[in-house]
């Protein structure tokens, strides 16, 4: 069996995203432990408001381009080019 762990991001930019070093901290304890992460700020281009993929001004959940952006950057990194 395959361990994969992810780092979602906040929804926020990324440049005022107070969980960031979480995040960093997260992917850097992972790359010590040999366990695979993916860091799913990579998913979108650099310097993205992340707002923007808020399912809706109340509801901060990703919302469906989000969610498909996140799937096929993880297809990418997990399938390849199968």
């Amino acid at each position: 069996a395959r361990f994969i762990a992810v780092s979602f991001p906040h929804l926020t930019a990324p440049e005022v995203n107070p969980f960031r070093p979480i995040d960093e901290l997260f992917l850097r304890d992972a790359a010590a432990l040999d366990v695979e992460a993916y860091d799913l700020l990579e998913a979108f281009d650099a310097g993205t408001d992340l707002l923007d993929y808020w399912a809706d001004t109340f509801d901060h959940h990703p919302n469906a381009e989000c969610n498909a952006l996140v799937t096929a950057y993880l297809a990418e990194k997990l399938l390849g080019g199968r």
